[in-house]
């Protein structure tokens, strides 16, 4: 595997009274930083659960002092109505576990070198009321060696710092070295922080007209990441390693969040990344390595998750989203500016990259991987140019996706191919499949300028592949393997072919049961006339197959497809029956399957029938569409 140049890039501080700006020179920490003899301004922290010291001496209680320590942890209380806040049972917390929780309140400009062990505990940054509007409201800390843990909430967390950043006029282009929440992981250690989460908690309410429920609830509190700022944040580094277990989401910030180096590793239940004001954030990754994990837990994540915009300059990245919902290892509102670095992401959805980009990238389908090798063997890859030369390898994530994702400077013109164990296993072609992010496209910035046009929208009786158009949608043609009721190979191809208004329609289905955690796995799409033939051959009965002499199949006009739902990941859920079943369980009776599977099934006729598809009776997984075509010859 080609190793990956970590850069160490310095944090520089700009006292500016207007917006972020950018000066150069000026180290506030690293390698000397963390160890020797103390720098001129430093403030040394020790975290210990016996005590902590700051300079050496223990910390006061006093709440007027630059340093304290108390037991005021901000966290979602248990034993409150709904008043109090949107959380559920999950959320809650007894006041017993809080109290255990030591938080070391830091209320002082300054550099802060911290390094111990907190085993329930908080490291909170606040420099009051109007550090939002002051240049010099800056604090940076330093992590040489921490292990900070916290159950009930951010175990690192920055309320009122200096805010850089406009919310006004918009841009993907942001400098925030001048920000008032920096944190720096110092060279050669090993940084540990494992934090929860706040759920919404009401300043004020209004109520409905019985009581019964909250119409509008102001908030006081909601902090979602394991290290979470209220302002943009730096994070800087050099060969230190910061690793970050979130309960729910793990490094998030309100505004703009720059990761300019350091090792950092990221776990997280839910968003691994999350910067959330909506049109305005920015995510900037300029160097380091970074490696981001859905774990899953609370059943979705994106990897990366800007409500803005994501931009990626430099370093490592690697993001996997949940294999189990439609989430995407990179996910942006406003686009996704790719100009230099590695990057490789999975997940089962992905935005469009921005055609501001400058460097290439190529998008992989999955589905083709799930096909071909198994789930179990996906995991380490090798990409290829053209001529067969090795560009990067590279791994991934346990977690199970639809879409690869993967850029690097050496990417070029021509056909990439995907290996996995030494088997092709994928392929994508740069510019010919379009820029959308949807699965199956490779795409190069032509002429560096930028990515190609997504797929073009064309006649309605044009047939095309339909996960060119539906990202995430998943195929398994059984006629194309031996895997059906015939137990021969009938179809000499494995992409599934719709009329394009068929697939406007199927994509609309698919939007919305997405919404729901579901995905649509096609079984039969576009069937050839010499096909029909085949099957008649195969099977002349007529109460199984359509008689091609008297009449063809409906799957012959290309607006017929044969499908079922599935969970993103392409986990089975159940249904009345298997694909061509020839009992009465494959009717839409429904009477003589279990509920559960009776109940999907109707999801599914509700929804497609809702889109413009006409369900058959007899089987439970073909739809046609109410617009008719002729027959493909």
């Amino acid at each position: 595997m080609k190793k990956f140049i970590l850069l160490t890039l310095a944090l520089s501080l700009l006292l500016s009274l207007t917006a972020c700006s950018r000066i150069d020179g000026g180290d506030t920490a690293g390698g000397d930083t963390a160890g020797g003899a103390p720098v001129a301004g430093e403030v040394r922290i020790g975290l210990s659960d016996a005590g902590i010291t700051v300079g050496g001496k223990p910390a006061p209680e006093d709440a007027g002092a630059d340093v304290y320590t108390a037991h005021d942890i901000v966290y979602y209380e248990s034993g409150h109505d709904l008043t109090y806040g949107e959380g559920t049972a999950k959320d809650e917390h007894p006041a017993s576990e809080a109290a255990a929780h030591t938080v070391l309140h830091i209320a002082a400009p300054g550099t802060y070198v911290l390094s111990g062990r907190l085993s329930a505990g908080q490291i909170a940054v606040d420099l009051g009321e109007g550090a939002e509007d002051d240049p010099g409201a800056v604090v940076t800390l330093v992590l040489s060696g921490v292990d900070i843990t916290c159950t009930v909430a951010p175990a690192i967390i920055f309320y009122n710092v200096y805010e850089c950043g406009g919310r006004e006029a918009p841009s993907p282009d942001v400098d925030t070295s001048a920000a008032g929440a920096n944190i720096v992981i110092a060279d050669g250690t090993d940084n540990t922080v494992n934090g929860s989460y706040v759920a919404r908690i009401y300043s004020s309410v209004e109520l409905s007209a019985d009581g019964s429920k909250v119409v509008d609830g102001k908030k006081l509190h909601k902090y979602d990441g394991a290290v979470y700022s209220k302002m943009s944040m730096n994070v800087s580094g050099g060969d230190g390693r910061l690793t970050i277990n979130a309960e729910n989401e793990g490094l998030d910030t309100e505004l703009h969040l720059t990761v300019n180096g350091g090792v950092i590793d990221i776990f997280s239940g839910n968003d691994g990344i999350n910067t959330n004001e909506d049109g305005v954030s920015v995510t900037t990754v300029n160097g380091g390595a970074l490696t981001v994990t859905v774990n899953g837990s609370t059943g979705e994540g994106d990897g990366i998750d800007s409500n803005g915009w994501l931009v990626v300059n430099g370093g490592q990245v690697r993001a996997f989203a949940c294999g189990s919902s439609m989430d995407s290892g990179i996910d942006s509102d406003m686009g996704i500016v790719i100009n230099g670095g590695r990057l490789v992401a999975t997940g089962n959805m992905l935005d469009a990259i921005d055609a501001a980009s400058t460097q290439s990238y190529v998008i992989f389908n999955s589905i083709r991987v799930l096909s071909s090798i198994g789930l179990e063997d996906i995991g380490s890859f090798t990409l290829q140019d053209a001529e067969g030369a090795e560009l990067m390898d590279f791994t991934v994530s346990d977690n199970a996706f639809s879409v690869l994702l993967v850029s690097s400077p050496e990417l070029g013109d021509g056909l990439y191919s995907l290996y996995s164990g030494g088997t092709l296993v994928a392929s994508a072609e740069p510019g010919v499949d379009g820029g959308t992010g949807g699965p199956g496209n490779g795409q190069r910035p032509p002429d560096g300028v930028g990515p190609v046009d997504p797929p073009p929208e064309v006649p309605d009786d044009e047939l095309v592949r339909v996960t060119d158009y539906i990202p995430g949608i998943l195929v398994d043609l059984r006629y194309a393997s031996d895997n059906n009721f015939t137990g021969e190979v009938i179809y000499d191809f494995t992409e599934a072919r719709l009329r394009y208004g068929t697939v406007k329609k199927l994509r609309q289905v698919q939007e919305e049961l997405s919404a729901r955690g579901y995905t649509l796995k096609i079984w039969d799409a576009l069937r050839p006339v010499s096909a029909q033939f085949r099957l008649w051959e195969i099977c002349p009965d007529g109460r199984y197959v359509s008689n091609p002499n008297t009449g063809y199949s409906k799957h012959s006009r290309g607006n017929t497809v044969d499908l079922t739902l599935v969970r993103p990941d392409g986990s089975e859920v159940p249904m009345p029956s298997d694909f061509d079943n020839f009992t009465a369980l494959a009717d839409r009776d429904y009477s003589d399957v279990p509920a559960g599977a009776a109940e999907n099934a109707r999801l599914l006729e509700e929804v497609m029938t809702a889109h413009g598809f006409i369900p058959y009776s007899a089987e439970w997984w073909h739809y046609t569409d109410e617009d008719s075509y002729d027959v493909v010859k």
